[in-house]
């Protein structure tokens, strides 16, 4: 069986994501990585934070959060290494604790949600 190029994992993880907003939900990292078989899920949540705020929306990996105690919280390290890395937010937000970040994160995770609740816009199936 061939392996899923990048791109194609990338197709893939967009309207799981984009039903998700719709839904003013949040995923967990362990159900993006389950679902689409995403071991190394970083580099592509960073492809479509990259695509969307290149195209003016909001940043939609936002909504994908880590899991404590079963419940859905709030953004791992690597969040706030691809904002600093994409340039869409402040440069030593990595270093910043983690009320701080959250505090950021917050008004970031209302913007996708406000975006893609307002949208007259059914996902495909597939791109």
């Amino acid at each position: 069986m061939k392996k899923d190029t990048f791109r194609e994992k990338v197709k893939l993880l967009y309207p799981r994501l984009e039903r998700i907003a719709i839904n003013g939900d949040k995923a967990t990292y362990d159900e993006i990585s389950d679902d689409l078989g995403l071991f190394t899920r970083g580099y592509y949540l960073r492809a479509v934070g990259f695509v969307e705020t290149h195209d003016g929306r909001p940043i939609l990996p936002s909504i994908v959060v880590r899991r404590e105690d079963g419940v859905k919280t709030f953004p791992k390290d690597g969040y706030f290494t691809m904002i600093r890395s994409l340039e869409l937010g402040p440069d030593d937000i990595e270093e910043w604790d983690e009320e701080r970040q959250k505090e950021w994160w917050e008004p970031k995770l209302e913007e996708v949600h406000s975006f893609w609740e307002d949208q007259d816009y059914t996902p495909p199936k597939s791109y």
